[in-house]
């Protein structure tokens, strides 16, 4: 089953019924090209830069560290 999923046509085929975006290029080659031009699907790398830094900031807070280890002591 799983290497049927991973067939590259296979995968095209669910992708195009599903909606959802893949980062495998065997699979991104068989689709449509409104697909691949997607925002939603494909955001531009520099709409994701601010998210990784919110994420790192947002993990590194010292208010993060103690809730959790109320949380944790509780």
């Amino acid at each position: 089953m799983i290497n049927f999923m991973l067939d590259p046509e296979v995968n095209a085929r669910e992708v195009m019924a599903h909606g959802y975006p893949v980062a495998d290029s065997r699979t991104n080659a068989l689709l449509p090209e409104e697909i691949l031009n997607d925002p939603i699907l494909y955001p531009a790398a520099e709409s994701l830069d601010a998210l990784e830094f919110g994420a790192a900031a947002t993990l590194t807070d010292p208010n993060r560290a103690e809730l959790l280890a109320r949380f944790k002591s509780a």
